[in-house]
């Protein structure tokens, strides 16, 4: 049986660059194992369309998880006054990078912001998931559409009737 060759000459893990403002931001292929495990519960929770409890994984915040994907990169980007907003654009694309590889997140790259609808693709559909599903964890809502009846549904297969309504002088 043959030797087998080094497991970091079989996978090659190139960093993933990003410009922001001229600059451009390396950041690490490589994460801690425990990073990885939490990325592949939020994917699996993604893709079954199931709620993941983030704050009951232990030794995991959301400060952590940006150290561990962005790396220095994390820092050099606050000491240049990067906007948060752009920070968090930026974790999220990599989060998507390490779960569903460098496709999916240009698609994620290329939106404005996490809830703006993604490419009429599978993996920018699961992309948007993981974003819905991160801002329903995190407490935000989304509003309800205006309801013009009484709270009551209609069967399947029948027909309302609806009257019409008379305006009282409002």
């Amino acid at each position: 049986m043959g030797a087998f060759r080094d497991l970091a000459e079989v996978f090659e893990l190139t960093p993933i660059e990003l410009p922001i403002e001229g600059t451009v931001y390396a950041f690490p292929a490589r994460i801690p194992a425990e990073t990885g495990l939490l990325l592949a519960q939020v994917r699996a929770a993604a893709e079954t369309d199931a709620e993941t409890d983030l704050d009951g994984i232990e030794n995991v915040t959301m400060e952590g998880l940006r150290v561990d994907l962005m790396g220095d990169s994390l820092t050099a980007m606050r000491a240049a006054a990067v906007p948060n907003v752009w920070i968090d654009h930026v974790l999220y694309t990599l989060m998507v990078w390490h779960m569903e590889g460098e496709d999916a997140a240009a698609v994620v790259w290329e939106r404005r912001a996490p809830g703006e609808a993604a490419a009429p693709n599978r993996a920018g559909k699961r992309a948007a998931k993981k974003a819905s599903a991160r801002t329903r964890t995190a407490g935000a809502s989304s509003t309800s559409r205006a309801s013009s009846g009484s709270g009551t549904s209609t069967p399947k297969g029948k027909v309302r009737e609806t009257r019409s309504r008379t305006s009282r002088g409002r």
